[in-house]
């Protein structure tokens, strides 16, 4: 597997096998991305977070858009999510669902087998409960730029950052864009 040098890979996660990864996103400590089934691909500026787990199946490739964060212990199977959606941490997204843009999946909630969120929703509880309108895609984005943000640190050697340097970081990131 090769990737881009933009990429920033903590030395403790696990990519294996049919694995892409977009330019600037980040892989973050004991995140595991197994594609030993089929493929997983994984858009620009996403951010897989600490323990998260990304799996396909035979059936079903596993497909993350742009802007993702996928926080901390979160678990993707066989799914797919579009562009500028947070997962929020401890969520779990079954086989078939589909995740509409600028939507969130609320912390340790479930979006059951084949379900398909609608774009910039809010899904809660278990088994997940969908409030269409609820997204906020703005959010959403400034969470992956700081994620983005940290890993150019991480990449320079840096191991922390100051509240006032990220934002300051994140202010010239949006005036480029």
């Amino acid at each position: 597997m090769k990737l881009d040098a933009s990429i920033f890979v903590h030395p403790s996660a696990v990519l294996h096998g049919n694995v892409t990864v977009g330019k600037y996103s980040s892989i973050w400590a004991n995140a595991v991305i197994r594609a030993d089934f089929n493929t997983i691909a994984i858009g620009r500026y996403t951010n897989i977070q600490d323990h998260a787990t990304i799996h396909c199946s035979p059936t079903n490739p596993t497909v993350i858009g742009d802007f993702v964060t996928a926080a901390h212990s979160s678990i993707m199977h066989a799914c797919t999510v579009g562009n500028r959606v947070m997962i929020g941490m401890g969520a779990t997204i079954l086989d078939g669902a589909r995740i509409g843009d600028g939507t969130m999946i609320a912390a340790n909630a479930l979006v059951r087998e084949n379900m398909n969120v609608p774009p910039n929703s809010l899904v809660v509880g278990v088994p997940g409960r969908i409030l269409e309108g609820k997204g906020r895609p703005e959010f959403i984005e400034q969470n992956a730029i700081s994620y983005y943000v940290l890993s150019r640190k991480y990449m320079e050697g840096v191991d922390s950052i100051s509240p006032a340097e990220l934002l300051s970081l994140m202010q010239k990131f949006e005036a480029q864009d």
